[in-house]
């Protein structure tokens, strides 16, 4: 029996329909294409209309009318059906743009969670307009019941994005509806203005959370992936960015999250290289937060150098302005060259759990050791471990049973077999050197008290006042007594500097010249307080006109 090459080819046209229009059902079609035995291809395009079950369309952007790639996607896009959910009414369906060169200037308009837009590989689209390239943004704010809200997002996938215009924006600017998925995407030079984008993320009038953002590449755009918040809430929550490559050229940055912004609960995983000293990895400015009160975010970011020509020292990993927060965990490092944090005085930065920001200054991390070592600059650092703390070179902190024979140690109780708490030292060679202790001295506030004198000193005393070296620990009153001092009487009240903690519980008056020593048995100091004391006379008055230097010390 023989068959006719042409109805053989009918034969596989009819089955190569049926096939694709199931596979539509599961938003594969994009990936379908197949070639005749006798070399010639099949595409999306030879059949552009396969209705699955449910009314959902799969076309190809090709089949519609338009000035150019733009015009025709949103073509497609107006002529598909609609689901309504909570009265609204959403176009669904998937739009495929087959492989080859594209160059336009009209916006393509992703408008509902039901959209997908589907690029075959090799599909290259060369932007040349002032705005955006694909804008992702739902036709109205959706509204109704939670639980019978559209439960999906818009998705683009293996689209090759390139600018050619200085007024472009953004490669792909996406926001106010949830789940955003972009997949095997890659947006290069967008470069036209500081802020122009290759992903933009923007809250208009509500919030987008849940973004799923999967293998994409941004290059040579003037800011990577930017976060803002143009009239929305602040909300980028349950954001997961894994497989990010950044490539970050002079005075760009890899991320850009800016004033009124909130990422929380979210996961970030990329690579971003810089070319020079210029460049910024991770930027939060104005309010943005990142992980902030949540905290959270898991960040695995590292940096890299990639000049074949010049040094990439300088570039700058993390920029924190003055009123941002940044609270997370995870890994952030530049690799293979030295880069620097940049943070603002007032900015929040704390890294929780098992973290590393850039091994130059500042990480926090298990140590071979066993202590949990934090490590602010080259040269400070602080180990925790289960019964001490140690600063750098050595020096120990802690809580021992058994204090190190290792010099430089200062430990409380159980120091020694005793029940009573002591301070024992470790001296390099003993367990305890606390026996060897000594005081030099001890010292007051540094700010000297004021002296005032009383009746007991006498009508018009002069020379009333304190020693230089004076503290509220120890000092040195003068005075010269008046006429007719009084018995029983206050000489001078001295007042200190600050209020202690705790009064003292003494203070004990010493003669520092003659006349003071030959009437030292009838001066006293009452209880002192935390304010102060008072130096005053016994039963009988201090002579007239006579010089008296009188010292305390309080314990």
């Amino acid at each position: 029996m023989q068959v006719t090459v042409s109805n053989a080819r009918a034969a596989l046209l009819l089955f190569a329909v049926s096939s694709v229009a199931a596979m539509a059902q599961n938003h594969y079609a994009s990936q379908v294409r197949m070639m005749f035995a006798d070399g010639l291809p099949i595409t999306a395009s030879a059949f552009p209309e396969a209705p699955p079950e449910g009314g959902g369309l799969f076309v190809n952007a090709s089949s519609f009318g338009g000035s150019d790639i733009g015009a025709r996607v949103n073509s497609a896009i107006a002529s598909m059906p609609t689901v309504t959910q909570n009265g609204q009414a959403w176009t669904q369906g998937v739009v495929i743009i087959a492989a080859g060169n594209y160059t336009f200037s009209t916006t393509m308009n992703l408008n509902s969670p039901y959209l997908d837009l589907k690029c075959e590989q090799g599909a290259i689209l060369t932007y040349t307009g002032s705005g955006d390239a694909i804008r992702i943004l739902p036709s109205a704010q959706i509204t109704g019941v939670v639980t019978t809200q559209p439960n999906q997002g818009p998705s683009v996938e293996n689209c090759s994005i390139y600018a050619q215009s200085a007024t472009a924006v953004s490669g792909i600017h996406a926001g106010d509806v949830a789940k955003i998925h972009l997949t095997n995407v890659a947006v290069n030079n967008f470069t036209g203005t500081p802020t122009s984008a290759g992903y933009w993320f923007d809250n208009t009038a509500s919030f987008t959370e849940g973004l799923a953002l999967t293998d994409i590449s941004s290059t040579n755009n003037s800011i990577g992936m930017r976060f803002t918040n143009t009239g929305g809430t602040s909300s980028f929550g349950y954001t997961s960015i894994r497989g990010f490559r950044a490539e970050i050229r002079t005075n760009q940055i890899g991320f850009s999250v800016e004033s009124g912004t909130f990422l929380y609960h979210s996961f970030m995983e990329a690579i971003a290289e810089t070319s020079d000293s210029t460049g910024i990895v991770m930027s939060v400015s104005g309010t943005g937060i990142v992980g902030g009160n949540q905290g959270d975010d898991s960040l695995f970011i590292r940096g890299e150098c990639v000049n074949s020509t010049g040094s990439c020292t300088g570039a700058t990993l993390l920029q924190l302005g003055a009123q941002t927060q940044f609270v997370a965990n995870g890994f952030m490092n530049a690799l293979g060259t030295t880069m620097t944090t940049s943070i603002a005085s007032g900015a929040i930065l704390t890294w929780n759990g098992t973290t590393e920001l850039n091994s130059t200054g500042y990480t926090i991390g298990w140590s071979g050791d066993n202590s949990v070592r934090m490590r602010f600059n080259s040269n400070t650092d602080l180990s925790f471990f289960n019964n001490k703390m140690s600063l750098i070179n050595g020096y120990v902190v802690g809580w021992s049973s058994n204090p190190t024979s290792q010099g430089n140690f200062v430990g409380l109780s159980p120091c020694t077999t005793s029940t009573t708490a002591t301070l024992c030292v470790g001296n390099g060679t003993t367990r305890d050197a606390s026996a060897a202790l000594t005081a030099g001295q001890f010292l007051g506030n540094p700010v000297s008290p004021t002296a005032v004198a009383g009746s007991g000193a006498g009508v018009s005393p002069s020379g009333v006042s304190l020693t230089a070296a004076s503290t509220s620990v120890s000092g040195s009153v003068l005075f010269t007594t008046g006429t007719a001092p009084e018995a029983l009487a206050t000489l001078v009240t001295v007042t200190f500097a600050t209020l202690l903690g705790q009064a003292p519980n003494m203070c004990i008056p010493t003669a520092q010249n003659a006349a003071t020593a030959a009437a030292l048995n009838n001066i006293f100091i009452s209880s002192p307080t935390v304010s102060g004391f008072a130096i005053s006379s016994g039963a009988g008055p201090l002579a007239a006109s006579t010089a008296y230097q009188i010292g305390y010390a309080c314990f």
